[in-house]
């Protein structure tokens, strides 16, 4: 495991890590890694990047999104689209002849991640900007 404390006790300080979030979850990922995600559209081969990215760390510099860091990107390739393993849903109350049966098969989508873009420490972007001040308007109100 990248990052992880070793025989001699140190932490790997090249260590680069991004936490994201796509379909609802939100998965830790290193570059070189191929996760599993909800279904994403295109074909293998083509390139992804997903721009919710809620916290990138690089050796000891961690960087906490509020709630996302702003000008922070996870690129990937998608490898492969498929289907899981099928699930029984079973519904039954005893007594009453009452038996549903119902099977579901989720989509996936794996995807190999190529890289963590970090954002400059130059002046934030106009878009940063808005939703800064959009999120500053929600909360006073």
């Amino acid at each position: 495991m990248t990052g992880a404390k070793g025989e001699t006790g140190e932490t790997d300080a090249a260590a680069t890590f991004a936490v994201f979030e796509s379909g609802g979850r939100q998965h830790r990922v290193v570059p070189g890694e191929t996760v599993r995600l909800e279904r994403l559209p295109g074909e293998p081969g083509e390139r992804v990047s997903f721009e919710r990215v809620l916290l990138v760390a690089v050796g000891a510099d961690v960087r906490v999104g509020q709630p996302v860091v702003p000008g922070a990107v996870v690129t990937g390739e998608l490898v492969a689209q498929g289907r899981a393993r099928k699930i029984r849903v079973i519904k039954f109350k005893r007594r009453k002849n009452y038996l549903r049966r119902k099977g579901h098969r989720q989509r996936f989508s794996d995807v190999l991640i190529q890289g963590v873009v970090l954002p400059t420490d130059a002046e934030p972007s106009a878009a940063a900007i808005a939703e800064e001040n959009a999120n500053a308007a929600s909360i006073a109100a």
